[in-house]
């Protein structure tokens, strides 16, 4: 009976979420039935409880010096510059802000993301005139960042006053 009893407390623990367990740190920017959108705040040195992930894209807004820690006590740490884009698997992990600053970034869960990530190649390149739309990967201001089946991330820079070309975007949405 206590063994069960034990379990029974356990496995909410197991299943606990980022904005349950670290609401000081993660806030909720957008969730539909896909996606979920946090910001993520470390002070100088704070640290994250153990908590399970989807599959998610992270976006450094500033740069970082941090520690993840896995279920089984080991570590990894890593130095992300801002703009840093990284693809991670679902797991369960606790994280630490090793810097003397503060850290930001941006997460984007794949609610539906079930499957491992897999490479995607880049669309061939062809040429095209001005009257018809040209792929993404042609247009001079969009840069791919990261790819994969599940998600695509682009940088866009514009000067003000400044348009880009023509070009389709395929899967913009969001919802």
């Amino acid at each position: 009976m206590r063994v069960l009893l034990a379990l029974a407390f356990a496995a909410p623990l197991l299943a606990q979420e980022p904005v349950a367990v670290n609401s000081k740190v993660v806030k909720v920017e957008f969730e539909n039935d896909r996606i979920r959108v946090l910001r993520v705040h470390y002070g100088p040195h704070e640290k994250r409880d153990m908590e399970g992930h989807p599959a998610k894209i992270i976006v450094a807004l500033t740069g970082s010096y941090i520690r993840m820690t896995l279920p089984d006590g080991t570590s990894r740490e890593s130095r992300p510059e801002p703009g840093t884009v990284t693809w991670t698997e679902p797991e369960r992990y606790a994280v630490q802000n090793l810097s003397n600053g503060p850290m930001e970034d941006i997460e984007v869960e794949l609610k539906r993301a079930k499957a491992p990530a897999v490479a995607v190649s880049p669309a061939p390149s062809h040429s095209t005139t001005l009257r018809e739309p040209m792929p993404t990967s042609l247009e001079p201001h969009h840069h791919l960042r990261y790819e994969n089946q599940f998600v695509r991330v682009l940088e866009v820079t514009l000067e003000p006053g400044e348009s880009s070309l023509f070009h389709t975007i395929r899967l913009m949405s969001c919802t």
